[in-house]
């Protein structure tokens, strides 16, 4: 705790004698203005309207810099834009080009290996199917007038039964 209050000292020591030391400076800044007077005066105004002119034409050179990097910046970006635009577009034909053959091989394939082993086409089937579903429709209509039959005959069977009776 003695060298914590040591070093709190210490530093209190040194910010006291900095601050002197800084306002020592600044009287003698004083003085020697004093001195000069007027004369150094000006030439500080002068130089400052130097350093102020300077920094103004740099100020404006780097705008001027940054707008010419800007346009130059957006052109080179819209140039690799429709560059990889184009190339997008090609690739995407080159794709669905490369994706419709390969389709039709396969389906040329599957269909040769169909008719090698001697399997209905999708035009066959459909065929065959509204054949069975016209067949079906004469068998239902067919049992419908052999069931209309078969029930009148038992009706008068029954009637012949129960007059005999």
């Amino acid at each position: 705790m003695s060298n914590e209050k040591l070093n709190l000292d210490q530093l209190k020591e040194n910010v006291v004698e900095k601050g002197r030391e800084v306002w020592l400076a600044g009287l003698g800044a004083l003085a020697t203005v004093e001195k000069e007077g007027a004369s150094l005066f000006n030439k500080l105004v002068e130089q400052g309207q130097q350093l102020e002119q300077e920094a103004t034409d740099l100020y404006g050179k780097l705008v001027n810099r940054g707008e010419d990097l800007a346009e130059r910046g957006k052109a080179r970006v819209d140039s690799v834009k429709e560059d990889l635009e184009a190339r997008k577009d090609a690739a995407e034909d080159k794709v669905e080009s490369t994706y419709e053959k390969l389709e039709q091989r396969v389906a040329t394939a599957v269909d040769k290996t169909m008719e090698r082993f001697d399997v209905p086409s999708r035009t066959e089937v459909q065929t065959l199917t509204q054949r069975v579903e016209a067949l079906t429709e004469k068998v239902e209509l067919l049992a419908a007038q052999l069931e209309k039959k078969t029930t009148t005959t038992r009706k008068t069977t029954a009637k012949k039964t129960a007059s005999a009776a």
